[in-house]
């Protein structure tokens, strides 16, 4: 073992190049999201192609990130959030500690060698520092020590490379004769420094960036999908079907032909509430373009993927009205209300159903019914205690919900009674 400590060990102590590329690409996805969000919630970017701008929004995400890092481990931001931290980093990206001739210095927060008495390494990894400086000397009692050792520093041990863990413990054990380090610690002076170790780190930080620049160009691309179909729509609904046709091609050209190098743009448009969210959105533009019953396959194809979502299979039921198809309605509705039994909504849209199509009897029955089933296994028997405790149905109705519930006859209707004024 080299004891030459000033070499190495003497100042700033850096972190592992695989722990900053971890530490990084981790953090830098986070400021990613917000971009994409950004993009997601806002249209002032339409006329850009978000596409393009993908792997851009992740150099832009890991440079600023960076930057944030550097300085969230400053020691001015250590002296900032003082009342928080103590004067340790808020984390640690390039500098693990520094040490001198008297003391291990965390940021602003300084810990004497002659002050440890003891450092053990935990199994997440951690590097624990206590010291008796402060509590004084034990007190054992009926279970154990009644005055425990303070925990004055701990550190991620696995922040640094194998190298440099060998040469601190060795320096620990030199300048800390007082210390006592537990034998997991002690066990790392003899481990072996393959030269292969870095190099299957920096094959795994290969794969986490192109990872992260895999999901920056996959999402912006499922966005500008999702804009070419909402430009479609916008367009068919202006009564532009040119444009409109124009807009869903393009959208078309992108969930067809999916890049081939990318997993994470084949997952997106392959299964889950990605998918049925495009899917939902094909359906409605062919809808207003007239393909009808290819509209009607991709609603199916989205409710498929979220059976559960009252919005996604509640318009697969009315596209089976407009179509005519009101058995197969009926068989959609009646699959949600197993689904969600107490639920208002799909329960109002099939005694809907059933008015509209004039069977008035069958849908007072079938809501008569519901109520009961309410009574018997969901509101609690009058008087409920304490007065507020209630129960409540909240049901989240959106536009299509109530032009369904509530069409043009019924709106027509003139009322039975007429209240006459003086």
């Amino acid at each position: 073992m080299d004891k030459d400590y000033s070499t190495l060990l003497s100042g700033a102590i850096r972190t592992s190049f695989f722990h900053q590329a971890v530490t990084l690409i981790s953090r830098a996805s986070f400021a990613f999201a917000v971009l994409w969000i950004l993009l997601l919630t806002t249209s002032f970017w339409f006329r850009f192609n978000a596409e393009q701008f993908g792997v851009l929004a992740v150099i832009v995400s890991i440079v600023f990130t960076h930057f944030f890092l550097i300085a969230a481990e400053s020691n001015f931001i250590s002296k900032v959030f003082y009342f928080l931290r103590k004067g340790r980093p808020l984390l640690i990206y390039r500098r693990w500690l520094a040490v001198n001739d008297t003391s291990i210095v965390f940021g602003n927060y300084r810990v004497l060698w002659s002050a440890i008495d003891s450092v053990s390494l935990s199994y997440l990894g951690n590097l624990i520092f206590t010291s008796r400086a402060l509590c004084g000397p034990p007190v054992y009692g009926k279970n154990g020590d009644d005055n425990p050792a303070a925990k004055v520093l701990r550190l991620p041990f696995s922040a640094i490379d194998l190298r440099v863990q060998k040469l601190f413990v060795a320096q620990l054990k030199e300048k800390c004769p007082q210390a006592v380090l537990s034998p997991s610690l002690i066990k790392v002076l003899n481990k072996p420094v393959f030269r292969s170790t870095s190099y299957i780190h920096l094959l795994t930080s290969s794969v986490f960036l192109f990872i992260l620049f895999d999901v920056g160009y996959s999402t912006f691309r499922y966005v500008e999908l999702l804009k070419r179909y909402y430009l479609a729509d916008e367009a068919a609904i202006c009564g532009d079907l040119q444009k409109a046709k124009k807009q869903y091609e393009f959208a078309e050209e992108l969930r067809i032909n999916a890049v081939p190098f990318s997993t994470v743009s084949k997952q997106l448009l392959s299964k889950g509430q990605s998918l049925s969210v495009v899917q939902e959105a094909r359906a409605r533009v062919l809808w207003k373009l007239g393909k009808k019953e290819e509209a009607l396959r991709a609603q199916q194809e989205a409710a498929s993927l979220m059976p559960k979502t009252y919005k996604i299979v509640l318009r697969q039921a009315r596209f089976c009205i407009e179509l005519g198809k009101i058995e197969e309605a009926k068989k959609v509705i009646k699959g949600l209300i197993e689904k969600h039994r107490y639920a208002l909504l799909p329960h109002l849209y099939f005694s809907s159903l059933l008015w509209q199509n004039d069977q008035l009897d069958e849908a007072k029955q079938e809501f008569k019914r519901y109520l009961d089933q309410l009574d018997n296994e969901y509101f609690s028997p009058p008087p409920v205690w304490p007065a507020s405790g209630e129960e409540a149905l909240h049901e989240l109705l959106y536009r299509d919900d109530l032009k369904f519930l509530f069409p043009d006859k019924v709106m027509s209707v003139k009322p039975s009674v007429t209240l006459s004024t003086k």
